[in-house]
């Protein structure tokens, strides 16, 4: 797992591959809860920018942290999907 510092304070997860899926939404959310526990981080909205493929990864993904405050995953609403096409620009 790679979390690169981007401007304005804001943080990237760059990778979080594992081969079960499980496991890597459990990873995922463990960082989202790792991130809150810093006073800098605990009340900031966190946006969730998953790889858009035919997997329906970053649906799955949404799926699986859903509950979580303070958290959204973007939508692409012309797709009518979550997530982004990597080629696209943000």
């Amino acid at each position: 797992m790679d979390l690169e510092g981007t401007t304005r304070g804001q943080h990237a997860l760059t990778h979080a591959h594992t081969q079960d899926v499980e496991k890597q939404f459990a990873l995922v959310e463990r960082h989202i809860l790792r991130l809150r526990t810093s006073r800098a981080y605990e009340d900031s909205e966190i946006v969730i920018m998953c790889e858009r493929n035919l997997g329906f990864e970053s649906e799955h993904l949404q799926r699986a942290l859903n509950g979580l405050p303070n958290v959204r995953h973007r939508i692409d609403h012309a797709a009518q999907r979550y997530g982004i096409i990597m080629n696209e620009e943000v």
